[in-house]
């Protein structure tokens, strides 16, 4: 699904506004999705719904900034698309990561999804940036 998002956006935006890092990306990505795998299925369903409750807000802001100022309706429809699938995602993993925990497996959690957030966000203002 992801592939499928970013092969949609590249074709509706312009070469210039694409981002220069992909490759850090890409790398990044994995390692969010490997290093959970080693502690076990609910750490990864864990880390998907961190990531995709960042990818939400974030398309959000850029959903909303579009319809502020009516431009590029075909990225805001994709947008609007992306998100959806993304919200679908999150909620899936949040309902298979469900079930008790310990106190050990909440705090972990939650630093884990803080530093996953944290690193999001970095990316992202790194981002706008280059």
């Amino acid at each position: 699904a992801e592939k499928a998002h970013l092969e949609a956006i590249e074709r509706v935006l312009p070469l210039h506004r694409r981002s220069k890092l992909l490759p850090c990306w890409r790398a990044a990505g994995w390692l969010i999705g490997a290093l959970p795998s080693l502690f076990g299925a609910v750490a990864v369903y864990n880390t998907i719904d961190a990531v995709e409750s960042f990818v939400d807000k974030h398309y959000q802001e850029q959903i909303d900034y579009l319809e502020h100022t009516s431009q590029c309706e075909a990225l805001l429809t994709l947008l609007k698309t992306c998100q959806a699938d993304e919200i679908s995602h999150r909620n899936e993993a949040r309902h298979l990561a469900s079930g008790p925990r310990t106190r050990v497996e909440l705090v972990v959690t939650a630093v884990w999804t803080w530093v996953v957030g944290a690193g999001s966000k970095a990316a992202v203002s790194i981002a706008r940036v280059i």
